[in-house]
């Protein structure tokens, strides 16, 4: 079964977004997400909430992204 701190790694390193970058979204320390990554540490349900928030608006990101890169080349 995969861990919380695993599946934040995942979606992280799925989007290439380094921990750094993660960090700054959160307003926290780059030693924290790592901390989280690794399971040593659980966020606080606000934290988690907000991980949840910034990792949703990076897919959705992506999303537009692709579709309109995929419209321009059918143009």
């Amino acid at each position: 079964m995969t861990t919380f701190g695993e599946k934040i790694a995942e979606l992280r390193k799925d989007k290439k977004m380094s921990q750094g970058e993660l960090a700054k979204m959160l307003n926290t320390s780059t030693s924290v997400i790592g901390r989280y990554e690794r399971d040593e540490m659980t966020p606080s349900i606000e934290v988690a909430k907000k991980l949840l928030l910034c990792l949703i608006l990076l897919l959705v990101i992506y999303s537009v992204k692709r579709r309109t890169i995929h419209s321009l080349k059918i143009l």
